[in-house]
This record gives C-alpha cells, structure tokens and sequence, in this order.
C-alpha cells in the first residue's frame, strides 16, 4: 500500500514549507552577526561531590515529546535529587501537558517555539522580541557554574546561550544526518561556537561521525542519554483496555518521514489478514497525522488505534505491548527502543548503527535491513507473533540491557566530566 500522489503531495508541501522557514530562520539568526562571543570564566573552583549551579538550555521541553526532552526532564530531576541547583531554560509552546513536579519551579520560558523541517524531522527553534536580551540577562546574573546546551548548534537558544553564557558551556549533540544542509551552508560561522564549547557530548558514536564531516579537528565524549528504569517497568500495569488477548505491536514516536510509520501500517496490513487477533496502537504526532490516517484501508480501522500524545501514561502502554515495532530510517541512539526495553517488551526496529549502539539483534529484540522494507518488517513480526518463548526471552535480556543505561550511572558520567571543567 503506497500513499497516493495527494498524499505525497501534500507531506512534500508540508516538509518544503518547514523547511523554508527554517532556512530563513537561520540564515536570519547567523547574517551579518558579530562572531563575538564572550569569554567564559569558572567563577569557583569545584570538586567532585560540591554542589553545583547548573542551567540546562533546550529548545525541547514539554509538551514537546522526544528524546530531547526526555533527556533534559530526567537529568534535571536526578540533579535535584543529588541536591544540585538547576534551571531549565526552554521556549514557550503550551501548557506542560504533564506534572513536572519539582522541576516546575526551575523552569525558564524565554521566546516562543516555532516548528521548522530539518534532517527530515520537524525541529524547534525560538523566536521572540526581547530573546537576546532576555536571555543574556538569565546567564549573566544566575552565577551559574554551568551552561549546559542540548543541540548547541541549531539556532535560538542554544546559539545565543553559547554567545552569552560567562562560564563554562557544555553542549551536547543528540543528531546523526549523512548530509545537513545545515552545516553544509552554515559551518564556517559556526566554528567560533564550537570553539567555544568547553566539552562537546555526543549521545552515540555515530553522532561523532556525523559532525566530524563538518568539524574534524575537535574532540567529542561519548556519554549515551539515559532511562529511568524505576518508571519504565516489567511490573507497571498495562492499559486495562488492550489487555483483552490480542497481541499488541505498539508504534511511539513523532510522525516524521524519518520514522518509518507507513512501513509499518503496510507491513500490519499483511499481516492482519493472516492474524485476526492483531492490533497496532500508535503513540505519536505530528502534521502528518493526515496523510497517515488516509493510508489506513477500512477493513483496519478498529484494528489501528491513533492514540495521540501520550506521556505519563507511557509506562502502562509498553506493559500492554507484545513488542516495539520502530521502523525508523534513521537514529542516534533511539531512547524510544530503551524505554520499551526498561518495561522487558522487545524491539523490532531497523538495523542501523545508533539503534546497535543501544540493542542487540536477536538478544533484545530482531532488526531489519533498510533495503528490506516492508517484507522485512512482516517477517521479523510475525517471528515474534509466533514464537513466544523466544520472544520473552528477549524481553528479559532488554530489561538487563537497559538497567545499564539507568539515570544515576549517565548523570555520574557528566558530573565527573562537569567537575574536571571546574576543578
């Protein structure tokens, strides 16, 4: 089942649209700007075991959903439990969605969230009047010991926060691309950002890789993003609902090209006519919910379930799943993968080097071949629909892997390397 020539048409007038405003943005942001940055001092010395000043800069925060913003939110909360102080500092873009809990009083909203095509996802970047001045004024008068900048080199935030920052700034890279048109029209005004970076984090090896194209000489640390395995869980309740004795193929993730959804409702199609029993449920979002809707036949209405955007109820939704099916074409590390892992559900996804930085192809779950595409998909899924045992087996082998990327064991990586800065 391929998407009809209005349905491209209208994901390609989508993605351009996007994408030309990104353009724009950033050729705005970085046109004729002084390349001055200013010079970063360590206000204290520090070590290992002080309690740190930290800002977290992101253009990903709720309720924007994403690796990212797992990434930050998780972090900050085991920085606060270790007694650390942190702000988060994030665009605006709407009502939180979830209860942040403590974190909630750290946060920082400067500028407001726009979405741009970029890398074949949909980004954010912040746009906002007083941007610059709001944000250099949080910097220079929040005595922070550390700037940390997710996505350091994608404009609003972290850009500025590299220009404005008065201490040491740390960013960490959460992207793997072939080409980025990004880089390749903006690099040389970048270098002086790069340069400015105290230490440069990358999630994955392959995310080194990718920037090295662009920026050869500087050296990156490779410190994966982590889990919280308390939340994600074998003993969570599932969703009372899918509990009902069908097998379950659960789908998480925006509904970006990249991601691969139309291979999996292709490859459910196929297999739902030879097993009655079967559902897929999709977590997700994103302006091609449309498109993708329209590739669902009829006859599978009741058997594809759009659920939307889910977040504190994840947990339960994994639990209630027989396995992770993520046909993404492309990944840096796939945190989708590990909190299905966490909750001991295997994985089918696509055999991709950051998705074997994180699993192991028969051991966690089974990975595809890109080239294979559909016909892939159907044989790995329906290996799993037919074997149980083997398919519990590697949900238990998931859960161990995944305990190895457990918040403590991440956040003690970065501390170490925060106070090697300061020391």
């Amino acid at each position: 089942m391929q998407p009809n020539v209005q349905q491209k048409l209208n994901i390609w007038r989508s993605k351009t649209g996007a994408l030309l405003k990104g353009l724009v943005l950033m050729g705005i942001f970085l046109k004729n700007r002084p390349l001055s940055i200013r010079p970063k001092q360590r206000l204290r010395k520090r070590k290992p075991g002080d309690k740190l000043r930290i800002a977290i800069v992101t253009e990903y925060y709720y309720p924007n959903l994403g690796g990212i913003t797992e990434h930050v939110h998780h972090f900050a909360q085991e920085l606060l439990a270790q007694g650390h102080e942190v702000k988060i500092i994030t665009p605006e873009a709407g009502p939180f969605g979830r209860d942040v809990g403590e974190i909630a009083k750290n946060i920082i909203k400067i500028g407001q969230s726009v979405p741009i095509y970029s890398n074949d996802s949909y980004a954010c970047v912040s746009i906002g009047r007083r941007l610059n001045e709001d944000l250099e004024k949080t910097l220079t008068t929040g005595n922070f010991d550390i700037v940390h900048v997710h996505s350091p080199l994608t404009p609003t935030l972290p850009l500025l926060s590299i220009r404005y920052a008065p201490c040491p700034v740390v960013g960490t890279f959460h992207t793997h691309f072939n080409e980025n048109i990004w880089m390749s029209l903006f690099s040389s005004k970048l270098m002086p950002y790069m340069e400015a970076l105290a230490l440069r984090i990358a999630v994955s090896p392959v995310c080194v890789r990718s920037l090295e194209r662009y920026f050869p000489e500087f050296p990156f640390v490779v410190i994966p993003n982590g889990i919280d395995v308390d939340w994600y869980n074998p003993k969570q309740d599932p969703i009372p609902s899918f509990a009902d004795g069908f097998f379950n193929i659960l789908y998480v993730g925006r509904f970006d090209p990249r991601n691969g959804l139309d291979i999996l409702i292709e490859a459910f199609e196929i297999l739902a006519a030879k097993y009655p029993r079967l559902r897929l449920i999709i977590i997700g979002y994103g302006p091609l919910e449309p498109a993708y809707r329209k590739m669902v036949p009829e006859w599978l209405k009741e058997r594809i379930i759009f659920v939307g955007r889910v977040d504190e109820e994840r947990p339960a939704y994994f639990r209630a799943a027989h396995v992770l099916c993520f046909p993404a074409k492309k990944g840096s590390f796939g945190i989708t993968l590990l909190e299905a892992m966490a909750s001991g559900v295997p994985v089918v996804t696509t055999d991709i080097e950051g998705f074997r930085f994180v699993m192991e192809n028969g051991k966690h779950g089974l990975m595809v071949p890109e080239e294979e595409g559909v016909s892939g998909y159907v044989r790995a899924l329906e290996y799993l629909i037919k074997n149980p045992e083997a398919r519990e087996g590697m949900g238990r082998a998931a859960r161990l892997r995944a305990e190895e990327f457990s918040w403590p064991r991440v956040a003690a990586k970065v501390l170490d390397n925060y106070y090697q800065i300061l020391a």
